[in-house]
């Protein structure tokens, strides 16, 4: 989630196809001020970055986990049915 939005300067070509919306990096840098620039109908103040560095961080899949509510008895652990468990 974002907290904000910013401007960074970068001395290198960056490729807007890899450098895509959504795409995930740190910046190590120097903040350099701010900048005063359209947003819309209103001015938005921008921090003003100059990186040093930029790491693009890998994509990752999407995590699904699967959760099967119901259980045969086959598919307990051996520690539930005798002799690990209350049985009368």
């Amino acid at each position: 989630k974002s907290e904000g939005r910013f401007l960074i300067l970068y001395k290198d070509y960056l490729d807007v196809a890899i450098y895509a919306p959504g795409r995930k990096i740190t910046v190590i840098g120097e903040i350099k001020g701010i900048k005063k620039l359209p947003l819309g109908e209103i001015q938005y103040t921008y921090p003003f970055l100059e990186a040093k560095k930029i790491h693009l961080w890998e994509l990752r899949p999407e995590r699904v986990d699967i959760y099967h509510y119901w259980f045969t008895y086959p598919n307990y652990p051996l520690w539930y049915g005798p002799p690990y468990w209350y049985w009368p």
